[in-house]
């Protein structure tokens, strides 16, 4: 069996209705919400707030003068010994300052005179001079031809104990006579020794070794003046 539906039950018959109701309320809210912002500027020029800024009181201050402070009564008497000093002492007399002199410069001493000159003594040496040299162990002897006896007797002694043959020229048979010629200097000693005639290099210069090994002597003597004095002397090598 069907239902029937009546006239005021229908309500699809109010759904246009309504909806254009929604829309208009909704138009007129939003027209109130923009009028409602433009009527507030000028009621809110009309009714201004006005501030009223007190100025502060000026409070007054009291101050209370203060009490002037009394002088201090000060005793300007003085007791008795304060006001009767001592005498004063005498002054002491200072000692009376003696016056200072100029500074003096010391004297100069007068220099010295230059030495004289070393008197030029000939360098030259001596063949024979008034006192020949001669070794110490001789210095004794006064006599002059004594004395140079006794130290020809040292010479040819140091020379044959210290000479030494060489090998070489002693198994060759070599011999002969080296003449050496030597300088007792103003000290004593022996210089400038040289080979005047030689025979063999190895004898020559065993000749020479024995001569420079003299030992020192008592130099030559000129005027009193120690010179110098130059010998030659002959140095035989002998095989036996």
């Amino acid at each position: 069996m069907e239902k029937k539906k009546t006239d005021g039950a229908n309500i699809e018959k109010l759904v246009l209705p309504l909806t254009f109701a929604g829309i208009i309320v909704a138009l007129a809210v939003v027209l109130v919400s923009f009028e409602w912002t433009k009527f507030g500027e000028p009621q809110a020029q009309t009714l201004g707030i006005v501030v009223e800024v007190f100025e502060p009181e000026e409070i007054p201050i009291y101050i209370e003068p203060m009490e002037e402070k009394k002088e201090r009564e000060v005793n300007t008497e003085l007791p008795p010994d304060i006001g009767n000093p001592p005498p004063p002492k005498p002054p002491v007399p200072k000692p009376p300052t003696p016056p200072i002199n100029p500074p003096v410069d010391p004297p100069i001493d007068p220099p010295f005179p230059p030495e004289p000159p070393e008197p030029i003594v000939n360098d030259v040496p001596f063949i024979i001079v008034e006192d020949m040299p001669h070794f110490a162990e001789c210095s004794g002897i006064t006599n002059k031809e004594e004395r140079q006896k006794c130290s020809d007797e040292q010479l040819y002694k140091h020379i044959g104990k210290n000479i030494k043959y060489p090998t070489i020229p002693k198994e060759a048979g070599i011999s002969g006579v080296v003449y050496v010629s030597y300088v007792i200097n103003r000290k004593g000693e022996v210089i400038d020794a040289e080979i005047v005639r030689g025979v063999n290099p190895y004898l020559d210069k065993e000749a020479l070794r024995v001569i420079n090994s003299l030992p020192a002597q008592v130099p030559g003597k000129q005027r009193g003046k120690s010179v110098k004095v130059k010998y030659t002397l002959p140095i035989r090598f002998r095989l036996n």
